[in-house]
């Protein structure tokens, strides 16, 4: 009897601490998986908050070179009359909008608003507004399109703006006050002498359109600053990316002085997220009573935190210890979330260097992969042939069987030429009715029957509906070892010249090493 109490007595604290221990591990171990599990959800966010902030910035990108693409167009004087009858003056004001907009279009449009009307008509004045003209449409759509985007416009260092969504308050009038905002002030060549994307901080739309931050790109034309072109994105696309994935505590974005651009609960514009920056940047840090992660989304301008108060860590992990275990997750959907937004982004970086027309590479996606090429020539000891050619009297096609038909030419051509070149071949449209092929050889003999092919090819197949009789011009050149494909292009150009001058329907070739 006495042994018997004497082993109850022994398992009674044996059970007592053994109960203790496995609590205290299963305390540790949900500690550990909470830690664990908010570092996954945190490294999601950071992926899709990246991804989205990269895709906005390559619109930009996409909008600030197709103005500097306009701006090698020179202004005529039917263009410059046409701006000039448009323009509507307003006392020290000036105005100017398409008159023919309707719908979503007018309200999307963008309009120009100016002041200085005394010095409006100067060439350089008029050059810009030609230049942001002709980039109408595609202000229009990308304001209209852009998910979370309040405004995209330039400000001229000429005293004008152009703006969309097209502005409708008593606040429309162009404003000086605009150069001393920081998306233009930090843009300025003494402040931004690399010419680097820059990033404000959080700040509330004197137009009504709530909180949000500017993304600026400056605008050099023939190297000279000439404006700031913007885009305001608002914070609700990116509260809803902070809040993917199951996590305790606070997520927030900030810039580099530590100022709050936006968070998962509710903050002050200018409120300071007191992150020791002397801490490491990856793991868990401390910081009095809170512990954190960080993570640089936008080098030198925007990162993500993640911050637990220590209380609130041990009550959670108490709370799934007691409960024995809380399922963590919607993986499944979050990592649709995050493919769904990755192939956006692929979808969006695949447009730049496709043709929209044709499918096709672009000018930009053919310089980009021929670099690849050249080096793979110059690796193996074998060669690239450069050869660009275009449609004999193609205006002509235009103008006498109307657009439409040169489309399907263009296409038919992109189609066909398609069809017979290897897959690691390139292939091009330069742009207009010209093409590139750039094609991989072991020996420069393959050369004139290969252009004879794709020449007798195009000559001998109905491209159009109306089988019109389509031949073409072009240049075929050898890429040297030890040049550039600029040299190349301007070598195969000429001989297209030669081509054309020597009566069409013919490839001029070139295929010497040196």
């Amino acid at each position: 009897m006495h042994k018997k109490k004497k082993l109850i007595n022994l398992i009674i604290p044996s059970l007592f601490f053994v109960s203790l221990a496995l609590s205290i591990q299963t305390f540790f171990y949900e500690l550990n998986k909470i830690k664990t599990s908010t570092e996954q959800s945190f490294h999601l966010r950071s992926t899709l908050i990246e991804n989205y902030l990269k895709m906005v910035i390559v619109n930009l990108d996409v909008i600030h070179a197709h103005i500097l693409d306009k701006s090698n167009n020179t202004l005529d004087n039917q263009t410059y009359q046409t701006i000039k009858k448009q323009i509507e003056i307003h006392g020290d004001n000036w105005s100017l909008t398409h008159p023919n907009e309707t719908g979503y279009n007018k309200i999307y449009g963008g309009i120009f608003y100016g002041t200085k009307p005394q010095t409006l008509f100067t060439g350089d004045r008029m050059e810009e507004i030609s230049i942001l003209n002709e980039n109408y449409n595609l202000f229009r759509e990308y304001s209209k399109n852009l998910d979370d985007i309040k405004w995209l416009y330039y400000i001229s260092a000429e005293h004008f703006i152009f703006i969309s969504p097209k502005i409708h308050s008593e606040k429309s009038d162009f404003s000086e006050k605009l150069y001393s905002m920081p998306f233009y002030v930090n843009a300025l060549p003494v402040n931004n002498p690399k010419r680097n994307l820059v990033i404000t901080e959080l700040y509330k739309d004197s137009l009504g359109k709530g909180l949000m931050i500017t993304l600026s790109l400056p605008v050099y034309i023939k190297d000279r600053f000439r404006g700031v072109l913007s885009l305001d994105i608002g914070i609700t696309s990116l509260n809803r990316l902070l809040t993917v994935g199951q996590s305790i505590g606070e997520s927030l974005l900030i810039d580099p002085k530590g100022m709050v651009i936006t968070g998962t609960l509710p903050f002050l514009i200018g409120e300071n997220s007191q992150v020791d920056d002397s801490s490491v940047w990856f793991g868990w840090n401390e910081n009095s009573g809170e512990i954190w992660l960080r993570k640089e989304i936008i080098h030198d301008e925007i990162y993500l935190i993640h911050k637990i108060k220590k209380w609130e860590l041990y009550r959670e992990a108490i709370w799934r210890s007691l409960t024995i275990w809380l399922s963590l997750a919607l993986v499944s959907g979050l990592v649709f979330f995050s493919v769904r937004l990755q192939r956006l982004f692929q979808h969006v970086s695949d447009l730049m260097i496709r043709d929209p027309l044709t499918g096709i590479l672009n000018r930009r996606g053919f310089i980009e992969n021929s670099i690849h090429m050249q080096d793979l020539a110059n690796r193996e000891n074998t060669y690239n042939s450069f050869i660009i050619f275009d449609i004999d009297k193609f205006k002509s096609v235009n103008d006498t069987y109307g657009h439409d038909i040169g489309d399907e030419v263009i296409t038919g051509i992109a189609n066909l030429v398609g069809e017979h070149l290897r897959t690691y071949d390139l292939f091009a449209r330069w742009g207009g009715e010209e093409f590139v092929i750039l094609f991989h050889i072991d020996s420069t003999e393959s050369i004139p029957q290969f252009t004879e092919r794709i020449r007798s090819l195009i000559e001998r197949t109905p491209l159009t509906s109306i089988h019109l009789p389509i031949t073409v011009s072009g240049g075929a050149v050898l890429w040297r070892k030890d040049e550039n494909l600029e040299s190349c292009i301007r070598r195969a150009d000429q001989l297209l010249y030669r081509a054309k001058n020597g009566g069409r329907n013919r490839i001029e070739i070139n295929v010497t090493a040196n």
